[in-house]
C-alpha cells in the first residue's frame, strides 16, 4: 500500500550505519514523548510518535448513535503500511515519516494515524479487514520479522476497537497486492457481503493511485460492490478537531511531503502508461 509498498529492507552495517540507527532509535523514544496524543494539548508535530502502549484503551468519542443505524458498508478497508522495529519498546511502531534511504523511499507513512481514524468510523461496518505483508528489519545484525497487517490490526484494537472485528488479512506488500487480496478475501468469504458496498480508509497522500489500483480490479463492478473512499485526514479532522488539520497541513508542508509527491506522482505516471506491467517496489 501506499506507505505500505515502496519500502526497503532496513540494514545495519556497523561503524556509521550503526551510530545513526542508536541516532534513530534515540529519536524513536524522544518522538514518542512528543505531543501528538489526545492528552496533550500541544499541537501535535510531523514525526511525534508517542509509545504505542499508551494507546491502549484509548476510545473514540461516543456520538451517541445506534451502530445498526450507522452500518453503511459491508466492511472497512485499511490499507497497511511500513513499520520499524523498536528496540526500546520491543514491538513495531508505526512512525509518520520513515528514511527513504533504508526504510521507505516515499518518506510518508502515517500508519497510527490510520489507527487513529479507524476508532472513529468502526461504527461504519461489522468488520475491519487490515492489509498488509510481511517485513524484515535488521537491527545491528538481527533481522526482526513481522506482518504489517497482524501489527497493525493490533494496534487498531489497542485504540479501542473491539479484536472480534478486526481482521488482518492478505499478504500484499503495495497496494496493488492489497486490492487483489481484498478480491481474494471477499471470494473466500461471500458472507461478508450483503449491502455491496465496502470503504477503503488512505491516507490522502495515497489515495488516487490506491483508488486505480482498485479500479483496476473489475470483481467489484462485475459483482456490482460499491468501493468508497474516506480519508485518514477528513476522519481526525472532522471527529478530533481542527488540531489535526493544523497538524496534516503542517505535515504536507514539509520537505519531505514533497519528495512523497514526487514519488507518488511518478508511480501514477508509471501505472498510466501501463498498468499490466507496473511493478510496485517491495
Amino acid at each position: 500500500s501506499g506507505g505500505e509498498g515502496e519500502n526497503k529492507e532496513q540494514k545495519s552495517e556497523g561503524g556509521g550505519e550503526g551510530e545513526k540507527q542508536d541516532k534513530q532509535n534515540q529519536q524513536d523514544q524522544q518522538d514518542q514523548k512528543g505531543a501528538e496524543g489526545e492528552e496533550s494539548s500541544q499541537e501535535p508535530k510531523p514525526g511525534d510518535e508517542k509509545d504505542q502502549n499508551e494507546g491502549q484503551g484509548e476510545k473514540p468519542a461516543d456520538r451517541g448513535e445506534n451502530q445498526e443505524q450507522e452500518q453503511q458498508y459491508d466492511a472497512i478497508l485499511v490499507l497497511g503500511a511500513v513499520m520499524r522495529w523498536s528496540p526500546e519498546t520491543n514491538r513495531w511502531i508505526f512512525p509518520t515519516l520513515m528514511d527513504p534511504k533504508t526504510e521507505y523511499s516515499g518518506h510518508i507513512v502515517m500508519g497510527k494515524m490510520r489507527a487513529r481514524a479507524a476508532t472513529e468510523i468502526e461504527d461504519l461496518a461489522p468488520v475491519m479487514l487490515v492489509t498488509g505483508g510481511s517485513q524484515t528489519d535488521d537491527y545491528h545484525g538481527t533481522k526482526m520479522q513481522g506482518s504489517r497487517a497482524v501489527e497493525l490490526s493490533r494496534l487498531i484494537t489497542e485504540k479501542g476497537v473491539d479484536a472480534s472485528k478486526v481482521i488482518p488479512m492478505g499478504t500484499g506488500g503495495n497496494t496493488l497486492k492489497n486490492a487483489q487480496d481484498t478480491v481474494a478475501y471477499i471470494k473466500a468469504h461471500p458472507e461478508v457481503i450483503k449491502y455491496k458496498r465496502i470503504a477503503v480508509l488512505s491516507p490522502m497522500f495515497q489515495a488516487e493511485r490506491a483508488k486505480m489500483m482498485f479500479a483496476r480490479e473489475t470483481y467489484f463492478k462485475a459483482n456490482g460492490i460499491e468501493v468508497d473512499w474516506i480519508i485518514v485526514e477528513d476522519v481526525l479532522e472532522e471527529f478530533r478537531g481542527e488540531r489535526y488539520k493544523k497538524w496534516a497541513d503542517k505535515l504536507y508542508s514539509t520537505p519531505e511531503a514533497e519528495e512523497n509527491k514526487s514519488s507518488e506522482l511518478e508511480g501514477i505516471a508509471k501505472w498510466k502508461e501501463n498498468p499490466e506491467g507496473y511493478k510496485p517496489k517491495q
